[in-house]
């Protein structure tokens, strides 16, 4: 329960960093509220479908996990407004490719198979700080309909 606190008081402080135009802040503060939500993607693998979902708003220098080893060199570009993806693969060459022909092309969609090596923005500042504002928000409203303070209207 303490941790939970200490989130909820985080996720209060950066909602005001953004209020008080501090983007560093709000950032920090994030991070502390919602370390999984900013710091995990780098680290863990992914399914596929996990990794066309944060492919929609990041490029992405990706690795494939191969006998035990990771085989580097492969780039996914972020979602365009047709749905396509930029691709790099096996044959080093660019490709524009349909989130469905990837999911073909790797048949084990829900195998985590796939690491990030780097992740890049696709998106502006403004975009990014924009999704973590819904993401206090929403834990805000969450934590609001446990509040006994609702009920005294």
């Amino acid at each position: 329960m303490h941790n939970e606190n200490n989130e909820n008081a985080f996720a209060y402080q950066a909602c005001q960093s953004i209020l008080a135009g501090d983007q560093k802040a709000a950032i920090d503060y994030a991070k502390k509220a919602f370390p999984s939500l900013l710091d995990e993607p780098e680290i863990a693998c992914l399914t596929t479908v996990q990794l066309l979902d944060l492919a929609q708003d990041h490029h992405l220098d990706i690795s494939l996990s191969l006998n035990g080893g990771y085989r580097t060199g492969f780039y996914l570009g972020a979602k365009s407004p047709l749905g396509l993806h930029n691709l790099k693969g096996f044959d080093g060459l660019p490709h524009q490719v349909r989130p469905v022909e990837l999911l073909r092309y790797y048949p084990k969609p829900l195998e985590k198979v796939w690491r990030i090596d780097r992740k890049t923005p696709a998106t502006s500042v403004y975009r990014t700080l924009s999704s973590l504002r819904q993401s206090i928000i929403k834990r805000f409203i969450s934590l609001s309909y446990c509040s006994p303070l609702i009920y005294f209207y």
